[in-house]
């Protein structure tokens, strides 16, 4: 486990990773009220260590391996309202909604966006920013801003290279 987690839900996780227990198990073993522990475990379940099962709360390291695999950058779709929409230019944006990083791939790729679109959005950051904060793609933000120089075709080209390298 991480260092950032605090000790309180060490200690949990900790007596989770022993065996499974129930709510009252682990208020019993701790000594904490009932809605102390609740809390807790809504903590390490948001943080992916902890699932229930059948009533009981085990850590995830000692659960079976679940049988959904994790999904591509490609593959996660946003809700609409985390969507990104290129700009021509101030207050102009196209009607296209990107809610994907294989949508935006095909957006550039097949040419649904122009070139002046992908170069006020990149030059802006408007791009980067989304790609950070909502996407959580750091790594292809960083390339992105790399492009903020280029222009045209050249733009569109190495930021295709730069999704379809992340995507791997």
């Amino acid at each position: 486990m991480s260092q950032e987690i605090p000790e309180y839900l060490k200690r949990v996780y900790k007596i989770l990773s022993e065996e499974p227990m129930s709510i009252e198990q682990i208020m019993e073993r701790l000594g904490i009220k009932r809605s102390t522990a609740r809390r807790y475990l809504r903590e390490l379940m948001k943080l992916g260590l902890v699932e229930r099962i059948d009533g009981k709360y085990k850590s995830v390291e000692a659960a079976p391996p679940k049988e959904k695999p994790a999904k591509r950058f490609e593959d996660r779709v946003l809700p609409e309202d985390k969507a990104f929409f290129f700009y021509k230019g101030l207050g102009l944006p196209y009607i296209m909604s990107i809610r994907s990083v294989g949508q935006l791939l095909a957006a550039v790729e097949k040419g649904f966006v122009d070139d002046d679109a992908i170069s006020y959005t990149v030059k802006q950051g408007y791009l980067q920013e989304w790609l950070r904060r909502v996407v959580g793609a750091n790594e292809l933000a960083e390339k992105v801003d790399e492009l903020k120089e280029l222009e045209g075709a050249e733009l569109r080209e190495k930021l295709v290279e730069a999704i379809k390298g992340f995507l791997g």
